[in-house]
């Protein structure tokens, strides 16, 4: 087939590439393209450039995923310039992960949708000047995007489970920490050590654990809420002190913790403990008293069934030093806009975890049956008539493991097509 021939003599070797979206011709980025680069986008179908930073050929997705599908190659009157019109794939043209590189107007330095792994490197220079013009896009405050981190380890898949459950758009993180916008919001995994020492810095929210927060010694941040929720329950984990044998015997104890600010502030209060040394260990801490590491230690648990398993019991005495759920921590001076995404992203991270370990019972019931249920609820069932006489719909929203003694007292009743039905949330 005959083709145009750019005319790639005139700037040296290149020529301008304009891309834009095939249907919308919205404008997606500008980069630029030699010979090799133009024959390759014709033969391929893929939208290929070359890279003026990395002096190589450029063939867009193929390390992010964010390909470009050419569907024609549009050529100016002087042949120095081209247009790909494309259909993007993933996430979107831009390495920030905007739909497009031009995801901010000059025109009173707006930021026109969201661009999730915008950083410090893509910062502009602000400056007065003196405008005539009439943006297309309407002037109107930025609709600012809260930057949430969400913790690593055990918690991580419950909290994302959560999230996605309440209707947010969350993935496993990428190999940036980028697991998706969703909500005005974006979210990003960090180690879980180091969340409150990263919230007020580029992220102005976040979970973790009670204990973490306390072990970074961070001032200045909020509790917004705490999540009743741990690893496999809906209870809090523990902080106890284990041995293999009495440490109270000692004169000097060794008690090793993953975290020693932690281990200080709690061992303060243990009455009649030798003097001890905190030693830092990392992992594998219920085994480090075998390994000859330390007399004690100081760990979380859910159920004890680790210590057990390593021959420890726990010190009389230190069977709860400090209970810890997962909590929302915050900026203190948050503006309107991110105040209102954090209130609606804690909202639904509470509903979806207080759904878990409840139901919602659904049934018809002879009406002057209602008086002998005995119903355990939050508050009273809702009781609606039912167009057969003598005959209500009764609702109640009940404690999971208590389903088989409401089914028990509602067929005593008389109860008919008693249902139970899953929760997506619930707040108490």
């Amino acid at each position: 087939m005959k083709v145009f021939r750019p005319n790639f003599a005139k700037r040296g070797g290149l020529v301008t590439v304009v891309t834009q979206d095939a249907s919308s011709k919205e404008v997606l980025m500008v980069a630029y393209a030699n010979e090799e680069a133009w024959r390759m986008t014709l033969q391929t179908g893929l939208a290929t450039y070359w890279s003026t930073r990395r002096d190589e050929i450029w063939v867009k997705g193929m390390t992010s995923g964010n390909v470009q599908k050419v569907e024609d190659v549009l050529i100016d009157c002087d042949g120095d310039a081209l247009i790909y019109l494309v259909r993007q794939k993933g996430t979107g043209a831009c390495h920030t992960d905007a739909s497009s590189c031009f995801y901010r107007s000059c025109v009173g330095a707006r930021q026109l949708m969201p661009a999730p792994k915008a950083g410090a490197g893509e910062n502009l220079v602000l400056e007065e000047c003196e405008i005539s013009l009439s943006p297309a896009v309407p002037m109107q405050e930025t609709d600012e995007l809260l930057q949430f981190l969400l913790p690593s380890g055990s918690m991580s898949a419950r909290v994302r489970s959560a999230l996605v459950q309440s209707g947010y758009e969350v993935h496993e993180p990428d190999r940036t920490g980028f697991c998706g916008s969703s909500g005005g919001v974006d979210f990003f995994q960090r180690d879980r050590r180091m969340i409150p020492l990263l919230i007020g810095s580029a992220f102005q929210a976040g979970v973790t654990g009670k204990d973490l927060f306390l072990a970074s010694g961070v001032q200045g941040l909020r509790a917004v809420a705490e999540l009743p929720c741990s690893r496999a329950s809906s209870g809090p984990t523990r902080w106890v002190l284990a041995a293999s044998s009495d440490i109270r015997v000692l004169q000097q104890v060794r008690v090793g913790c993953e975290l020693p600010l932690l281990a200080e502030h709690l061992l303060a209060g243990v009455a009649d403990l030798p003097p001890y040394d905190v030693v830092r260990i990392e992992g594998y801490e219920e085994s480090s008293i075998a390994d000859g590491l330390c007399d004690a230690v100081l760990v979380v648990t859910e159920t004890g069934s680790s210590l057990v398993a390593n021959g420890l019991s726990i010190v009389e005495g230190c069977n709860n030093l400090l209970e810890s759920y997962p909590q929302v921590l915050a900026m203190t001076d948050l503006s309107p806009a991110m105040e209102k995404r954090l209130r609606e992203v804690t909202a639904a991270l509470l509903a979806a975890v207080h759904s878990s370990d409840r139901v919602m019972v659904v049934c018809n019931l002879p009406k002057d049956s209602l008086e002998q249920v005995q119903l355990p609820a939050a508050l009273a069932p809702t009781v609606s008539p039912l167009s057969q006489d003598g005959w209500v719909a009764l609702q109640v929203c009940i404690e999971r493991n208590r389903i088989g003694e409401v089914l028990a007292s509602l067929q005593s009743a008389g109860a008919k097509a008693i249902a139970i039905q899953q929760l997506i949330g619930y707040l108490p």
